[in-house]
């Protein structure tokens, strides 16, 4: 478990936070288990950004002397790309199963793909229930065998110890099918019965007016 150092702050609003941005601190708050109100927090912006990087989601928070496990639970950025505002941080019970949402990633060279199909991630993240030391940075998931036409769902993801998903095992992660042209020809009409393609959008306006 990775550490952090925290600091009470006293003051809140825009402008202290962004005083505190100004010294290279974040502005965040630490709420949940044992915790009987919001406690305003500042911790180091760096360091922060190296474990948020590095996958860290549960950490060992330090702040006056006594030890918080926390979990990232949510992080604000601003307008600005990879500009960090401000983080929740969710004080937990370590002996209690906790839900989080954790990355699928994707490994292997499709079977499919080398057919000519396109590979379709429907679901980038997914729930899961475990005990904070059995948390997770992600789910990472083999696509080799997958063929043309071919899909894998929640069921198909890895069977980790301690670890249970949250969605159904009939939802759909990943598919692999044929390019949009290969299917208007495979389903088109006969020979010089070609259909006009549909714009996008085009039915629903069309039936709007019609209302």
């Amino acid at each position: 478990m990775a550490n952090l150092i925290a600091e009470k702050r006293e003051g809140t609003g825009k402008y202290v936070a962004f005083d505190l941005r100004k010294q290279g601190k974040l502005p965040g708050v630490l709420y949940g288990y044992n915790i009987e109100k919001n406690v305003p927090v500042s911790v180091p912006l760096k360091e922060f950004v190296g474990l948020l990087d590095g996958g860290d989601r549960l950490l060992d928070l330090q702040m006056e002397g006594k030890h918080v496990t926390v979990l990232i639970k949510q992080v604000q950025y601003g307008t600005f790309e990879h500009q960090i505002m401000h983080a929740d941080f969710f004080a937990i019970d370590a002996t209690k199963p906790v839900n989080v949402e954790v990355e699928i990633e994707l490994t292997g060279d499709a079977l499919g793909v080398a057919e000519g199909g396109i590979l379709d991630q429907i679901m980038f993240h997914v729930g899961v229930e475990c005990l904070p030391k059995n948390i997770i940075n992600k789910i990472v998931l083999d696509v080799s065998n997958l063929k043309l036409n071919d899909v894998m769902h929640v069921s198909d993801l890895p069977k980790l110890e301690g670890v249970t998903y949250d969605a159904e095992g009939d939802e759909v992660v990943i598919s692999c099918h044929a390019p949009a042209a290969e299917k208007e020809e495979g389903e088109g009409g006969e020979e010089g019965e070609g259909n006009e393609p549909e714009v996008i959008g085009e039915k629903d306006r069309a039936e709007k007016e019609k209302d």
